[in-house]
C-alpha cells in the first residue's frame, strides 16, 4: 500500500485504506500518518476520518483544520461544528468557538447527548469571557 501511495500521493483510496487498516488494529497514531497529507481536493469521508484521529491522538492543529474544512464542505453537518467548535475551544478561540457551538445547534445530526454537551459549553464560555471583562 505503501508503495502506492508514494506513486500516486494525490489519491485518496490508498491512504484511507491503510489508516482505517491501522485505525482498526487501534493504531492511532500510525493511522494518522498516512492522512498527515492533505491532496488539493479531499473527500468529506478523507477529512472525517483525518479530524477524528488527529482529535483523538492530540493533534489539535491538523483536527483543527480538518474541522475547518468539514464546515465548508458540509456546512449542515452538525458534527461538524461541534468538532469545529471544540478544537476553537481548545486552542482557546472562545468566541469563535461559541459560534460554532451555536452554528451545531442549528444543523442535523447531533444526539440529544451531544446536545447538553454544547449547551454546557455554551454557559462555561459565557461565564468564561464575563469573567474576562470584569478583570
Amino acid at each position: 500500500m505503501q508503495a502506492g501511495i508514494e506513486r500516486n500521493p494525490d489519491r485518496e483510496v490508498l491512504r484511507l485504506a491503510l489508516a482505517k487498516l491501522l485505525a482498526k488494529e487501534k493504531q492511532d497514531v500510525a493511522a494518522l500518518v498516512p492522512l498527515a497529507y492533505l491532496p488539493p481536493q479531499p473527500s468529506v469521508e478523507y477529512l472525517s476520518l483525518r479530524a477524528a484521529l488527529a482529535q483523538k491522538t492530540k493533534q489539535d492543529e491538523m483536527a483543527l483544520q480538518s474541522y475547518q474544512q468539514l464546515t465548508e464542505k458540509d456546512p449542515n453537518n452538525g458534527r461538524w461544528w461541534l468538532g469545529l467548535a471544540i478544537q476553537q475551544e481548545r486552542a482557546l478561540q472562545w468566541s469563535a468557538a461559541q459560534q460554532a457551538y451555536q452554528q451545531a445547534l442549528n444543523k442535523v445530526g447531533l444526539s440529544s447527548q451531544s446536545q447538553a454537551f454544547i449547551h454546557q459549553r455554551l454557559q462555561l464560555l459565557t461565564s468564561l469571557q464575563e469573567t474576562q471583562g470584569a478583570n
